[in-house]
Parts: C-alpha cells; structure tokens; sequence
C-alpha cells in the first residue's frame, strides 16, 4: 500500500499543502503536519476518492496530464482500474486486491 500511495503522491496527490506522507500498512497511512502532528487515516477512504485514482493514474500513463472530453457513457483507464479494484476488494478480499493494484502500478 506504501507504494500505490507515493506513485498516486507523484501523480500529484496530496493530502494539503503542510502534509507530508510518512508511509503506509494495508489498513492505515501515516501523515506529518508542518507543526509535527501524526495522522492517521484509514486507507479506504483513499479508495472512494475520485481524485486518489486521478493522481494514480496520473502517474502511471493511464490518462492524459491535459484535459480532454471523454465519450459519453465511457470512462477513462484511472476510473476502469478502480471499479476492478473494488470488485475485487469485495469478492476476493482486501488484500488481493491490494496485491493486484500493486502488480499493476509496478508495470
């Protein structure tokens, strides 16, 4: 999980401008405030974030850096990776679909 989360950091992700990303588990990233304060949050909210998938994709070349104006009724790669994603996550488990999302970024 510690590395979905730095590439989507480098697809220009973030959780503020005083945030600073320390890493991750499965279950919880850990976050540093400019006053030195801890963060947790639950990696979930993550995955139901349309601007998490957008920074992931981002920063693996599933979308374009540019604007552009999709087909109706068509999603873009970012968004067809996260409806896998959470199939997964609920048919197979958590931890595979974790373990699916980091073999695709590593690509």
């Amino acid at each position: 999980m510690d590395a979905i989360l730095r590439k989507a950091i480098q697809g220009g992700y973030d959780e503020g401008r005083d945030w600073k990303f320390l890493g991750a588990n499965i279950y919880w990233a850990q976050w540093l405030n400019g006053n030195g304060d801890r963060q947790s949050v639950s990696i979930s909210e993550y995955f139901l974030f349309k601007p998490f998938w957008e920074s992931l994709g981002k920063a693996c070349g599933w979308i374009e850096t540019k604007p552009s104006r999709p087909t109706v009724g068509m999603i873009d790669d970012c968004m067809h990776y996260a409806i896998v994603f959470h199939k997964m996550n609920l048919l197979e488990g958590r931890i595979q679909a974790i373990a699916w999302l980091e073999e695709l970024i590593s690509k």
